[in-house]
């Protein structure tokens, strides 16, 4: 839900704060298959409440958490990547496709394809062939 609805659900004239959209926001995202109307009225009533603002910090801790360590993981990835590269290009294609299999499964094919298209890094065999059967 946007800050726009959320504070038109709300019944704000203008727009809520930053700090209650993010921390309601993050409640909802994390409620499961919840409608916005039922969230925001039911919110409406507990905002506030010890129990709702602790809860809402811990699920943006935990959302923080998370960014931090996909973007670990993407790091790790690119590096990876970087060092199959350079693999590649002393000739060693089976060493170079090993690393690329365990970038793979750290961000998925298709987001190291784009990387390496992006770098001007060279496609494995493997990369041709996911492109040719994706590409359908």
């Amino acid at each position: 839900m946007t800050i726009e609805e959320y504070s038109t659900r709300m019944g704000y004239l203008g727009f809520c704060s930053d700090e209650e959209y993010a921390t309601a926001d993050a409640i909802y995202l994390n409620a499961g298959n919840l409608d916005k109307d039922a969230f925001c009225a039911d919110y409406k009533k507990h905002k506030g409440s010890v129990i709702i603002e602790t809860l809402g910090d811990r699920v943006n801790s935990q959302s923080i958490w998370i960014r931090d360590q996909e973007t670990k993981i993407q790091s790790t990835a690119h590096a990876l990547l970087r060092e199959a590269d350079e693999i590649r290009q002393g000739g060693m294609e089976a060493s170079a496709d090993a690393i690329d299999k365990i970038a793979a499964t750290l961000i998925g094919r298709k987001d190291c394809i784009k990387w390496k298209l992006h770098k001007g890094f060279a496609l494995s065999e493997t990369d041709n062939e996911y492109i040719t059967d994706n590409l359908r």
